[in-house]
């Protein structure tokens, strides 16, 4: 029974009042700030393809994040910060669609200087979201399959998936094929891998089998 944008989302509200992300001197300005606190890099929220109907966020309103990416990574590079791309579950998403995902992205935006590149090889960050041991222990097999098709090809990439801490979750990730996992956030009462205190032994654990960990 949400109404936006009469009904707000939160009860809390930027300092610069409300604002429009499609805004960009608002975009250049959130960057601007960012590289002020000494952050390097943001992840966007990207719900799939804009020449694609599926459902685009949680709400299912619509709102089409691909048509914002040009404008993030112009602002993002003007400040001097780097963008990531948090591929968020939109409808039918599958490891085999993320790789048409993978040659679009690659396609559109691989050139820009505002896309996060890391290691020697300079490979581009991708954030799965609720791909865990929790959503997605069946699809292991199909995962990897996936990944390992594009390893040591142009479609390469460091791939993280969602850490949960469910039992199984380290053995998920090295099944599937990914690089590490990642937390959603920090909390102290909600899953296991949110909470602070649990980051060095998930460290230590995927540390063991050659995966990073990054708390997000």
């Amino acid at each position: 029974n949400w109404r936006p944008p009469d009904e707000h989302h939160s009860p809390f509200r930027p300092e610069r009042g409300l604002f429009s992300a499609r805004d960009n001197e608002t975009l250049r300005g959130q960057f601007r700030e960012l590289a002020a606190a000494g952050v390097d890099s943001a992840m966007i929220s990207w719900w799939g393809r804009k020449d694609r109907a599926t459902k685009r966020d949680d709400a299912d309103s619509g709102a089409n994040t691909d048509e914002l990416v040009p404008a993030v990574l112009e602002a993002a590079a003007s400040a001097g910060v780097f963008v990531s791309f948090h591929i968020e579950p939109y409808g039918g998403r599958t490891p085999e669609t993320f790789l048409d995902d993978l040659r679009y992205i690659h396609e559109q935006y691989g050139s820009h200087p505002g896309v996060w590149r890391e290691g020697v090889r300079a490979l581009p960050v991708f954030w799965l979201y609720d791909v865990s041991v929790q959503h997605s222990h069946k699809d292991a097999a199909a995962w990897r399959a996936a990944l390992d098709s594009v390893r040591g090809t142009g479609l390469d990439g460091i791939f993280l998936c969602l850490w949960i801490g469910e039992r199984g979750d380290a053995m998920f990730v090295e099944e599937a094929g990914f690089d590490g996992a990642y937390t959603y956030f920090a909390a102290l009462g909600f899953t296991p891998g949110s909470r602070p205190r649990s980051w060095p032994g998930i460290q230590q654990e995927l540390g063991r089998r050659g995966k990073l960990f990054v708390p997000a």
